[in-house]
């Protein structure tokens, strides 16, 4: 089981095996940017999906605000984490081509929702670059 964002990106880097250069913290710990020598990568950790994607279709969502930034610092990619360890990534340019535009109910914010079937699991992803 993963509890929280710091042990979700001590995960991702044990499976890229890669050391970080610098880890920054994003939105009072929602995600992390992870700097490393050849790539930035951004990572969230979530307990589970959400059900109110499309007519009860699972989905996810990230920060509008949060990406932008994340993608002006130079990430390549978001990683996913699920408390169950269930790990999954995304290009961060399909999250902007596919994603719908929500305001968050509670926050007010907006944010990028996108069905699960965009997340690519994590060991597919590796097997295949």
């Amino acid at each position: 089981m993963i509890a929280n964002i710091h042990e979700a990106t001590k995960r991702i880097c044990q499976i890229l095996n890669k050391v970080p250069k610098k880890v920054e913290e994003v939105n009072e710990g929602r995600y992390k940017i992870v700097y490393f020598q050849d790539e930035t990568i951004l990572i969230k950790y979530t307990r589970e999906h959400f059900l109110s994607f499309r007519q009860n279709a699972h989905g996810e969502s990230i920060n509008k605000d949060d990406l932008e930034n994340a993608i002006a610092k130079g990430i390549k990619r978001v990683f996913v984490v699920y408390a169950d360890d269930k790990q999954y990534t995304i290009s961060p340019y399909t999250i902007k081509a596919q994603a719908e535009v929500r305001k968050t109910e509670w926050e007010g914010k907006e944010t990028y929702s996108f069905a699960m079937d965009l997340l690519i699991p994590l060991k597919e992803f590796i097997e295949a670059n």
